[in-house]
């Protein structure tokens, strides 16, 4: 049985790697009806430093717009000069944008950058996926080693 799909604006693309300039799609992409809420967008991620987190080059990343997250939740950050998906931690004033792909960089965010949070990741999408091969996102968790 086929899962039910609707169609939903591409809201533009992230950086699954160094920060990218925002942009916006124009486009829509039909996404599997049991992933998304109404008040979710998707987003397409470009680049492989979330593949310890299932976020692939291609893959969609299903969003929940929000300007403060949990640490440990998968963020979509505006970081100086680009829009990045990244882990979020904050403990003892210290900030961080975590990579989950060890061959990819992390920031530690000084007084002196520019971090923004613009959503809250809440699932991950392959157009490959059947609807059971895709995930609702955890509000926290570690990458897997």
């Amino acid at each position: 049985v086929a899962a039910k799909k609707i169609e939903v604006p591409l809201w533009g693309y992230v950086a699954a790697g160094e920060p990218i300039q925002e942009e916006a799609a124009g486009e829509t992409v039909l996404v599997p009806r049991a992933l998304i809420d109404d008040d979710e967008v998707v987003l397409k991620a470009r680049g492989e430093s979330m593949v310890e987190w299932g976020i692939h080059d291609g893959s969609y990343v299903i969003v929940k717009r929000a300007h403060i997250a949990a640490t440990g939740q998968l963020v979509i950050a505006w970081f100086n000069d680009g829009i990045t998906v990244k882990q979020w931690w904050y403990k003892q004033g210290r900030r961080r944008l975590i990579a989950g792909n060890a061959e990819s960089p992390s920031y530690d965010v000084t007084d002196a950058d520019v971090c923004e949070i613009r959503a809250v990741v809440t699932g991950i999408w392959k157009p490959t996926d059947d609807v059971l091969g895709s995930k609702r996102a955890p509000v926290t968790r570690r990458p897997k080693k």
